[in-house]
């Protein structure tokens, strides 16, 4: 939060969390604050219990993951406020909501819904324009007038290959 409050110095328009999430599987944070401050709540560190949803302390650590990325979100925006600046807070967030609240800890539906955000980038990269459409009108319905919606198309990424007729389509159902 530090390095936000530094940034809001100067004379920005806003703020894009890119990378505002754990990696997929959770692979991190084993650091001995983030097992000590884990191991006060819950009796246990993460690397003491089983790495599935079969231990019930790991379902814990799961949600505590998220809740940290969602304080960090939360913390950002305050400074924004604090700061009297208008500057919008926005983030990049994987297209499933619920999934990606387990798998990486970015519960992107709470900040939306909730006014943390002022816009969400859903990274909609796909060539099923069917799929493109449910994922924005899943993300515009859970937005509502809380925040704005901005789905990222992917021209060429690890889950499609776009075609130009295909970005046609995918900018005009989000014009929808």
């Amino acid at each position: 939060v530090d390095k936000i409050i530094s940034v809001l110095k100067y004379d920005i328009d806003g703020i894009h969390l890119d990378y505002i999430r754990f990696p997929i599987t959770q692979m991190y944070s084993y650091d001995s604050l983030t097992c000590d401050a884990f191991k006060k709540e819950y009796g246990y560190t993460p690397l003491e219990v089983s790495h599935d949803c079969g231990s019930m302390i790991w379902c814990e650590w799961i949600k505590w993951n998220a809740r940290q990325v969602t304080q960090l979100v939360t913390d950002i925006k305050k400074a924004i406020a604090e700061s009297g600046k208008p500057v919008v807070l926005g983030a990049d967030v994987f297209p499933d909501m619920e999934t990606a609240d387990v798998l990486i800890a970015q519960n992107w539906k709470n900040w939306a819904s909730n006014g943390l955000v002022d816009f969400i980038c859903p990274m909609l990269y796909t060539n099923n324009t069917d799929l493109f459409r449910q994922y924005i009108r899943n993300a515009t319905a859970v937005a509502g007038n809380n925040c704005m919606v901005y789905p990222g198309i992917g021209v060429h990424t690890s889950h499609n290959n776009i075609t130009k007729d295909l970005i046609v389509k995918e900018v005009n159902i989000t014009r929808e």
